[in-house]
């Protein structure tokens, strides 16, 4: 099996994941401690929305963003303060996840 295939794959399962599990959540803007792998769920829908380009996903991570940017607690310093475990990686894949929705959705 390729790369491509294999990534594909994992997408179709996780869009599944999604579509039953998170979906309800993200609408909420409201941030999953443990979603799907890794808290992988909002590059997920990243991925999907460059994928397929359904306004759904992209309703879904703008409104993410919109949470991270607007509402997500924040240092004093002004570092996004997303879970006492991991802090500097989960502010890495947040500033990830605004980077690849500013170069490659809007």
């Amino acid at each position: 099996m390729t790369k491509c295939c294999t990534v594909v794959t994992i997408l179709k399962v996780k869009l599944k994941i999604l579509e039953n599990k998170g979906a309800e959540t993200a609408t909420n803007n409201t941030i999953m401690k443990v979603a799907l792998c890794n808290n992988d769920l909002h590059h997920v829908q990243v991925l999907l929305t460059k994928l397929t380009n359904k306004q759904q996903y992209r309703d879904k991570i703008k409104g993410y963003v919109d949470y991270l940017i607007n509402n997500q607690q924040k240092t004093p310093k002004g570092l996004l303060f997303i879970d006492m475990w991991g802090t500097l990686r989960h502010a890495a894949n947040a500033a990830l996840i605004m980077l690849q929705v500013n170069t490659h959705l809007y």
